[in-house]
């Protein structure tokens, strides 16, 4: 997604931005990709910093299905995790590999994998 629109071809439904979390009122992020292709890094991320007006792509190692963000930024998918402490700009990897969804304190994932959403410890 650039500029508002979806560039995704309409006939590839396995494709596009599948979760999105905004941690105020103008910064948001948007993660997603192809299922069908988990590894591929092809748009799997877009970033706002003006409330959805404008986007800019990114990219993640692979499909992402949820994002949460706050002060800290989680993107799950079914080939791994990752998280970010600068808003999104940076990603580095989670262990504890991919998971489906995540709300509240939780992720889940295939073979109900459940796990247990931790704050970083204080600096």
């Amino acid at each position: 997604m650039v500029g508002g629109q979806n560039h995704y071809p309409p006939r590839f439904s396995q494709l596009g931005i599948f979760s999105l979390a905004f941690s105020d009122a103008l910064h948001g992020i948007a993660v997603g990709g192809d299922y069908m292709k988990p590894d591929d890094p092809t748009g799997t991320i877009a970033i706002t910093d003006d409330g959805g007006k404008s986007w800019s792509a990114g990219a993640l190692p692979g499909y992402r299905s949820a994002v949460l963000c706050s002060v800290l930024c989680l993107a799950t998918g079914t080939s791994g995790s990752n998280q970010s402490t600068d808003g999104g700009k940076s990603w580095g990897p989670v262990g504890g590999g991919g998971f489906n969804a995540m709300g509240g304190s939780f992720a889940v994932g295939s073979n109900g994998r459940v796990a247990i959403l931790m704050p970083p410890p204080p600096r």
